[in-house]
């Protein structure tokens, strides 16, 4: 008991320094992690550097004619180009996947769901547990099957 005293109290007595000490701790990390991270780093600050200052198609009305023509080509850009042209197979590789999978449809078997506090499941549902040989308890309903995903129809 008397060393857990002393030990609030020095912790008490020294709190500024832990809290410097902690926020030196984490500062050196985002520092080594960002030091590794250089150029994922810069390809993002320059991403979104590039989404501020072109504004939307749809804003500017600047007829053809008159655009004018890029003069220079940041070496930012040119340095993201080969991490953007590594990323987007695997962006296509996702979209596809989960676009199947809204695809697939699939049965979902009758079973027991908890519901949230405070809800009960209503007569019907409990008469219904009990013919399928369930005993729902307090905050559980009963679902029946039905069929997920696919499209709509």
């Amino acid at each position: 008991m008397k060393e857990h005293r002393k030990f609030i109290k020095w912790v008490k007595t020294h709190k500024k320094a832990l809290a410097i000490a902690g926020i030196s701790v984490v500062g050196l990390i985002a520092i080594i992690v960002g030091i590794k991270n250089k150029e994922v780093l810069k390809a993002f600050w320059c991403s979104l550097r590039k989404s501020i200052e072109q504004p939307t198609k749809a804003a500017v009305k600047v007829p053809v004619a008159h655009t004018p023509k890029p003069q220079v080509i940041h070496p930012v850009v040119e340095a993201v180009k080969p991490v953007a042209q590594a990323i987007e197979p695997a962006i296509e590789e996702t979209v596809t996947i989960t676009r199947r999978a809204s695809l697939i449809s699939f049965e979902v078997d009758p079973h027991i769901r908890d519901l949230h506090p405070g809800w009960h499941a209503s007569p019907k549902k409990i008469a219904t547990a009990a013919a399928h040989g369930f005993d729902l308890k307090d905050g559980q309903t009963w679902v029946e099957a039905y069929v997920k995903g696919g499209v709509a129809a």
